[in-house]
């Protein structure tokens, strides 16, 4: 499943960085096959919230940072690509896209909330920073992958 989730990742961006478990050296073996990153989060065992901080870390010197699940594999290139165009169109904005007007991931966030998104605590992710700006631009994609978390029972 990681594999498939990276593949179109890969062929988007020029650096894909994966967030682990320190403990988990089979998986980062796998990551690094792809020709993805691997970054270690020591405080994984605290939430989602901490391996989303060390990922932001890792890309500090990025201008935006698209922000994906491992277990959302059904992702379309396309519908990345179409993000990235929309982070360059709508510059210092959150962009996230929707598919049927139910909005999905993965997500992009500007450097500008780059210290927001380490200070989150819990296993909320970032759901709440998006939740609470007013700066959000919804991209419409025909791409249901967007909406697929394979851990996430279908509702």
């Amino acid at each position: 499943m990681l594999t498939r989730t990276i593949a179109p990742y890969r062929q988007v961006f020029d650096t894909v960085r994966v967030v682990i478990r320190p403990d988990e050296p089979s998986i980062a073996d796998l990551v690094r096959r792809t020709g993805a990153q691997v970054v270690e989060a020591a405080e994984a065992g605290e939430g989602q919230s901490r391996s989303l901080a060390a990922g932001v870390v890792a890309s500090r010197r990025a201008d935006a940072l698209v922000v994906g699940l491992g277990d959302m594999p059904h992702v379309q290139e396309t519908t990345l690509r179409v993000l990235c165009s929309a982070v360059t169109e709508h510059p210092g904005r959150i962009v996230r896209p929707r598919h049927g007007g139910r909005s999905g991931n993965p997500v992009a966030f500007p450097a500008s909330l780059f210290e927001a998104l380490t200070k989150i605590r819990a296993d909320k992710g970032a759901r709440e920073i998006v939740a609470t700006s007013d700066d959000v631009v919804h991209i419409d994609v025909d791409d249901p992958g967007v909406l697929v978390d394979i851990d996430v029972p279908t509702e």
